[in-house]
């Protein structure tokens, strides 16, 4: 069947020196929110030996509130849900580098200074279809709304 990929939502209020990536966040004691009836549940327990108390099981509706109100430190989901939720909030972003079959990311507020774009990096692996997919990503509802 199809291979699924996780990504990795964090944003900065949570984010502490220590975690720079998912094995960061693994090692911390954090809680980390995944999507009802999502495999990102067993992939944590069972791969990465993530304690089932620190797992929160979320309606992707509940991303935002619980990511800035600091009930989760960081969302693990599909990319397709991911990249669903993002286009809709625009106060997140993904950053990082890959984990698992294909990509991961950290979410941040826009304007901290620890949302550091790693975008050209996978373009140099992805070519053009990483450009596309971030020119048509600022072409969204994200983009350019006149004020």
């Amino acid at each position: 069947g199809p291979t699924a990929s996780l990504t990795s939502i964090l944003t900065v209020q949570q984010l502490s020196t220590d975690i720079q990536g998912l094995d960061g966040l693994i090692a911390s004691s954090d809680p980390i929110g995944f999507q009802v009836g999502s495999f990102a549940k067993s992939y944590l327990m069972q791969e990465l030996g993530v304690p089932e108390s620190r797992l929160w099981e979320l309606a992707i509706t509940d991303y935002s509130s619980t990511l800035q109100s600091g009930i989760v430190a960081a969302i693990v989901d599909e990319l397709p849900y991911v990249e669903l939720f993002l286009s809709i909030n625009c106060q997140f972003r993904t950053v990082g580098q890959e984990f698992t079959k294909s990509g991961w990311g950290f979410a941040f507020h826009h304007d901290s200074p620890l949302a550091v774009d790693l975008s050209s990096a996978a373009e140099e692996e992805e070519g053009d279809v990483a450009a596309e997919e971030e020119e048509a990503g600022e072409r969204g509802r994200c983009g350019g709304n006149p004020i």
